[in-house]
């Protein structure tokens, strides 16, 4: 027989077994609570969270023999519950992190909220072939995606830079390069001439006789 009990706390023992302290959190008792051990899933184990204002956790304990839990639940967590569907998998905390994985999309995510509410999410998405991280939301939002030969990386309403096979794409409202000298392209199409300075410098100040040969930006025709 199965009998429902609160949980009012819980610790990992010196042997290393998740132990979990049974009573009721809305009656003042003075029977000392039961100390029991949990069986679960192998190879997974969890400390439930501490009763507060808005309850607490419990459990079905089985009391024979030395007794155990067998199965646990906290009502305070179902509001992080995401959508699912069959075969999708989670796990969730109170503080809103979670590990959730989509049997269907083939996709594992991790969430963690920040101390401000924004979402820090990891995802990993066989379907699209893609490994992403987004931090922030919506206008305040960046995101690096990593897909098979291409990688995508902005700012939400900024800069984005792109790389695949056939370069480097750079959009945005302007492009710093504070380096010691910059090469635009080479002056031989295999690559193999140098740029020389002077030769294929850039031209700087008023067009004509009067510009300046720059000595920090080379160019190839």
């Amino acid at each position: 027989m199965l009998i429902k009990r609160d949980i009012l706390s819980s610790e990992l023992s010196p042997k290393g077994e998740i132990r979990i302290k049974l009573g009721n959190s809305n009656a003042q008792s003075a029977a000392a609570p039961q100390n029991v051990p949990v069986y679960g899933i192998d190879g997974f184990y969890s400390k439930p969270n501490k009763p507060d204002a808005k309850g607490s956790a419990f459990c079905l304990y089985d009391p024979s023999g030395s007794g155990r839990v067998v199965a646990s639940k906290d009502n305070r967590l179902t509001e992080f519950y995401g959508q699912m569907d069959d075969g999708d998998k989670a796990i969730i905390t109170r503080n809103g992190s979670r590990v959730f994985i989509k049997d269907d999309g083939r996709s594992v995510s991790i969430t963690v909220k920040t101390d401000d509410g924004l979402d820090l999410v990891a995802q990993l998405n066989g379907k699209k072939k893609t490994w992403s991280v987004v931090v922030g939301d919506g206008a305040d939002s960046s995101w690096f995606t990593q897909a098979p030969a291409k990688i995508y990386m902005g700012v939400s309403g900024g800069g984005a830079l792109k790389i695949d096979k056939k370069g480097v794409t750079i959009n945005g409202e302007k492009f710093e390069a504070n380096v010691g000298k910059v090469f635009l392209a080479m002056a031989e199409p295999s690559g193999t001439a140098p740029l020389i300075d002077g030769v294929n410098a850039c031209c700087v100040g008023p067009s004509g006789m009067t510009a300046a040969p720059s000595t920090k930006v080379l160019c190839g025709i």
